[in-house]
């Protein structure tokens, strides 16, 4: 966990720190690890989770790995509209590298993944019945917890793109490296805003948006008490969205 601004050497969204995964390049050696875990979540709710790894060679001097993400939840909120549960999700996510290495001093990395997620996960719960629609007749109000009363079933879901290149040539005395990434992203998204099960407001979205990324850096290498950095980065963003959130002066029942 870096504190502080980190938007020269992690980007512009690091301003207040951030917190730094980096998942490991591809390996000239093969190996692998998977694991498969099982749960169960309120009442009959099931919560499944399975990951996959595997990386090796596929050349002298190129290796590629691997990743995979399967996870799974059944609905654990009462739907008293409907019957039936919700808050159940669906996630799947694929990532792969090829590390490209002709050189001691120099590679090329290239990264894909894909992720989407369709979920219900988006209930929202009046605190006390506090919701517009309680002066209402025929309102039904959740009375404890793990419960919803929703005109119409909540969505959330995601679908995103992403690829980046990245390359570093290790000097004598500096380190040159380059990042390009491109990002696609679809989002859907319905969320009953008054928390009813009457047709008094809704919230339905949908988000398109894409971006670019170049960055270039150049940094000191040799061990020492003064250390520099300089480089550039530009940005590109580019998208769409569909709002059309609508409330109703006199509700009425789904």
């Amino acid at each position: 966990m870096l504190r502080g601004p980190q938007g020269t050497t992690f980007g512009r969204n690091a301003t207040g720190g951030l917190i730094n995964v980096i998942t490991p390049d591809p390996s000239f050696d093969f190996r692998g690890k998977a694991s498969l875990r099982v749960g169960r979540m309120r009442r009959e709710a099931g919560d499944y989770d399975a990951r996959l790894y595997v990386t090796g060679p596929i050349s002298e001097k190129a290796a590629i790995d691997l990743s995979g993400l399967f996870r799974k939840n059944d609905g654990y909120i009462d739907d008293l509209v409907r019957g039936g549960t919700l808050g159940d999700q669906r996630v799947i996510d694929l990532r792969s590298k090829v590390l490209f290495k002709p050189a001691d001093n120099f590679k090329v990395v290239l990264t894909g993944e894909f992720f989407d997620q369709q979920s219900t996960t988006n209930s929202p719960q009046p605190v006390d019945g506090n919701t517009a629609g309680r002066r209402f007749p025929g309102v039904i109000l959740p009375t404890g917890p793990w419960q919803a009363s929703l005109a119409e079933a909540p969505v959330l879901n995601l679908r995103r793109w992403t690829f980046a290149l990245h390359t570093k040539l290790e000097l004598v005395a500096v380190n040159l490296e380059t990042t390009s990434g491109f990002l696609n992203l679809r989002w859907t998204q319905i969320t009953d805003s008054d928390a009813s099960n009457l047709r008094l407001g809704n919230f339905p979205a949908i988000f398109r948006s894409e971006s670019g990324s170049q960055e270039i850096k150049l940094s000191s290498s040799n061990p020492g008490p003064f250390q520099w950095l300089v480089g550039g980065y530009f940005y590109q963003f580019g998208g769409s969205s569909f709002l059309q959130p609508w409330t109703a002066a006199n509700p009425t029942l789904p």
